[in-house]
């Protein structure tokens, strides 16, 4: 007998991936949102229900959440590829409200429930925090992709008037296998010549997928949990730190760093804001949950991340 039913928009990408693996080995009912008929058909052969939406409109896809005991709102355009125009941080930030908006709106049209709605969110949330430790409290940065993020988590305030239970995930950097940052972080070890971004004093606040995926379930399945969650590993790193552990795990050097002033040419605002600057995060209420980290430290996360990569003359990832 299957137990609740999961509704994930976004279940085609990186970490809708690997939530769907999740629920699915854990015999939950699970539907998907995709725009793409073709992907409708590889999500139904994995046995996920598809659903086709656009992401902008109402058309008839809303009877989809009636009885579904949770709601994962995963979209968003990808904030790291390539620099940014005007046009592109349009994309960045409507992509985001627009989906919030509308599935806020959507709520109000289910009869039966109420459930959970989990929304995706990020860190950036806290801007450039230098050297500071910040939780769940801690205030929000100017900076556009702070602002972003603002407007992101505010996108579906009225969920909670509606008796649904809401719960934000701030993603950290999230490492997995088969995507993400980690994929494109390991190409220049392949050759030799990995190492630091910049001055390598930035901090990156990190999560193994696996971690991310658990965090999520266990958060769904905790009836007093609600509100804010920071969703990284208790133990952030500087870059620079990053870089000599996946050097490490990879027995491959880590001194070749890049400079801060190519970044900033090649991808301008995108590379201060995202690759040159960092934040120090804790997961202060997910910790205090109960809920216990399996990769709580880098080096643990990047062996079982890379293990088969480990000492190979030539590696990447799928």
């Amino acid at each position: 007998m299957q137990d609740k039913t999961i509704v994930i928009a976004g279940i085609t990408g990186f970490i809708g991936e690997a939530l769907s693996h999740r629920f699915l080995s854990g015999n939950y009912r699970l539907k998907g949102f995709t725009r793409s008929l073709e992907k409708a058909g590889k999500l139904e052969k994995l046995g996920i229900e598809p659903v086709l939406w656009d992401g902008h409109s109402l058309t008839g896809w809303e009877k989809q959440l009636e009885g579904a005991d949770a709601l994962i709102d995963l979209t968003g355009e990808n904030i790291a590829a390539g620099r940014w125009s005007q046009e592109k941080k349009s994309k960045i930030l409507n992509s985001r409200v627009e989906s919030g908006s509308i599935l806020t709106e959507v709520l109000r049209r289910v009869n039966s429930g109420p459930g959970v709605y989990v929304q995706a969110s990020a860190i950036g949330l806290y801007g450039a925090g230098g050297d500071i430790e910040l939780d769940e409290d801690s205030p929000a940065g100017n900076d556009f992709l702070a602002q972003v993020v603002k407007q992101w988590e505010a996108s579906s305030n009225g969920v909670e008037s509606l008796g649904w239970r809401r719960i934000i995930c701030r993603f950290g950097v999230v490492l997995g296998r088969d995507g993400g940052v980690l994929k494109r972080m390991i190409i220049p070890f392949r050759w030799f010549m990995g190492g630091a971004i910049g001055s390598g004093r930035q901090w990156m606040s990190w999560i193994h997928i696996d971690d991310l995926a658990r965090a999520i379930e266990f958060l769904i399945s905790r009836e007093e949990c609600r509100g804010i969650f920071n969703c990284t590993a208790p133990h952030p790193v500087r870059n620079r730190e990053f870089a000599r552990t996946l050097g490490h795990v990879l027995r491959r050097p880590a001194f070749l760093a890049v400079p801060a002033w190519v970044l900033k040419i090649l991808l301008g605002e995108m590379a201060e804001q995202v690759l040159l600057s960092g934040q120090q995060v804790v997961p202060d209420r997910l910790a205090k949950t109960g809920f216990t980290f399996r990769f709580p430290y880098l080096e643990e996360a990047l062996k079982d991340l890379l293990a088969i990569y480990r000492g190979q003359s030539d590696f990447s990832i799928k």
